[in-house]
C-alpha cells in the first residue's frame, strides 16, 4: 500500500466530561504529527463548562461534539461513528502524542498489513508534562500471549485500530465503567494480530485527578476478563476460550500475592481496618488463592 507522505486517513478520538487543563496540549500533539490525520473530534460527555471545552476546540479548529453524560466508552463510539478514516485512534483529555507517532505505527502496519491494530510503548509524565523516568516499550508478540496474560497489552491512547475491526467487535462496551480499554483490547485481539511499534511514542499524565488502581481496578480488570471469557465462547474459536482462562487464573494468582502482603503488612503496622478491608476483599473475590498466599506469606513470616 502506497501512503500519501504527508497525511494519513486516521480519525481521532478525544473524548473529555471536565474543563481539562490538559486538553489544548492533547489536541496539539496531535496537529503536531509528521503525518497530517484525517480529522479530529472532541467528544464533551457532559461536562459542566461546554462553553469551554468547545472553546478549545473552535480556537485549534476542530470538531466539537456534545452529548449527555454516558460514559467514556459511549463518548469514544459517539465520535469514532461520527468519523470515516480508514483508522482510528483514541485519546484521552491528558495525555499526549509524539510527534512521529502515527508514522512509525505506519510504518509497522505497511510490514504488518494483517494487523488489526498497532499498539506502541509510552512514558509516563506527572501534572506539569515533566517525564517521570517511567518508560515502557510495546514489544511484538503473537496474539494468543496477549490473550493468555504472558504478554502485556498496549495502552488504549496508543492504539491505531481498524475502523472495520472496531466494528465488527462493536466498539467500546458501555456497561463497563472501568476496564472498558481492556475489555475492549481483548476483544479486539480475537479478531487478528496486533503491529507494534515499540518506542515509546504516547505520554500518560498522572496527576490528582486520574489516579487509579488497588482493589477497586482489580475488580474490574477480573470482570473485564470474565466478559471476555463469554464473549469468546460464544464467538470465539475453539482455542481461545481457554487462554483466557488462563489469563483469569494468572490474574488471580498475581493479584492474590499482593493483597495477601497488603493485608498482613497493614496487620502487623496496626492499621487494622485497611488490613481487615483487604482481606475482606480477598476472601470475597479471590478466596482460593487469597488463602494459599496469605498462609505461605504467614508461615514465611512466622519462621523469621
Amino acid at each position: 500500500m502506497v501512503r500519501d507522505a504527508m497525511s494519513a486517513d486516521v480519525s481521532v478520538v478525544i473524548a473529555t466530561n471536565r474543563d481539562s487543563p490538559y486538553l489544548r496540549h492533547a489536541i496539539a500533539s496531535v496537529q503536531g504529527q509528521t503525518i497530517a490525520v484525517a480529522e479530529i473530534v472532541v467528544v464533551d460527555d457532559g461536562s459542566p463548562v461546554p462553553d469551554r471545552v468547545e472553546q478549545v476546540a473552535t480556537d485549534l479548529a476542530v470538531r466539537y461534539l456534545r452529548q449527555a453524560p454516558a460514559g467514556v466508552s459511549a463518548a469514544r463510539n459517539r465520535g469514532a461513528a461520527a468519523t470515516t478514516g480508514e483508522w482510528l485512534a483514541f485519546l484521552d483529555d491528558d495525555d499526549e502524542w509524539h510527534p512521529e507517532k502515527l508514522a512509525e505505527q505506519l510504518a509497522a502496519i505497511d510490514s504488518r498489513p494483517d494487523a488489526v491494530a498497532c499498539g506502541t510503548g509510552h512514558w509516563i509524565m506527572d501534572g506539569d508534562g515533566a517525564p517521570t523516568g517511567v518508560v515502557a516499550e510495546f514489544v511484538a508478540a503473537d496474539r494468543t500471549e496477549m490473550l493468555r496474560g504472558t504478554a502485556p497489552l498496549p495502552h488504549i491512547m496508543t492504539m491505531l485500530v481498524r475502523r472495520d475491526a472496531f466494528e465488527l467487535v462493536g466498539g467500546f462496551d458501555p456497561c463497563f465503567p472501568h476496564a472498558q480499554d481492556i475489555e475492549f483490547t481483548l476483544r479486539l485481539l480475537q479478531l487478528g494480530q496486533f503491529a507494534a511499534a515499540p518506542r515509546a511514542l504516547a505520554g500518560y499524565r498522572r496527576h490528582a485527578g486520574n489516579r487509579s488502581g488497588g482493589l477497586h481496578s482489580a475488580e474490574a480488570f477480573l470482570r473485564a476478563l470474565r466478559a471476555q471469557l463469554a464473549w469468546a465462547e460464544h464467538h470465539g474459536d475453539e482455542a481461545t476460550p481457554a487462554l483466557i482462562r488462563q489469563n483469569i487464573a494468572g490474574f488471580r494468582r498475581a493479584t492474590a500475592e499482593w493483597v495477601s502482603a497488603s493485608t498482613l503488612t497493614d496487620l502487623r503496622r496496626g492499621r487494622l481496618g485497611e488490613s481487615i478491608g483487604s482481606a475482606a476483599w480477598g476472601l470475597r473475590r479471590i478466596p482460593r488463592e487469597y488463602l494459599a498466599a496469605t498462609t505461605r506469606r504467614a508461615t514465611a513470616w512466622a519462621r523469621r
